[in-house]
């Protein structure tokens, strides 16, 4: 499970939710789910961080065909960039893994902007 925090650069994060991935095959990503913590769903500064993460309660589970969430998805390296830097990326797989990493939206750029740190 991975926490992903808001950091509005005045104060300390929130935590925004909970990521968890199930696997197939091993290491082959097979669905994600997310979850808004409370917290979130309460702030006056919240926002749907993706157009299919809606700002409800509740657990919400990917599709067969889209495995992991646009927000996420798009935070992961593109294939230019696992080639040409593969020391910087980390495969799909290996982001939603056991390693720690969290996920900071910071409030001062759009939704959809994310930078994800170990």
């Amino acid at each position: 499970m991975r926490s992903m925090y808001l950091d509005e650069g005045i104060g300390a994060p929130i935590t925004v939710g909970s990521l968890r991935a199930s696997f197939r095959g091993g290491r082959r990503l097979g669905g994600s789910s997310f979850e808004y913590s409370p917290e979130y769903l309460a702030s006056p500064a919240r926002y749907a961080i993706s157009p299919d993460l809606p700002l409800v309660s509740g657990r919400m589970y990917s599709n067969e065909h889209t495995p992991l969430f646009g927000a996420f998805a798009d935070a992961t390296p593109d294939v230019w960039g696992t080639e040409h830097h593969p020391m910087l990326c980390t495969p799909v797989n290996d982001a939603l893994s056991s390693r720690s990493q969290s996920v900071s939206l910071p409030m001062a750029t759009r939704p959809g902007s994310a930078t994800c740190r170990r």
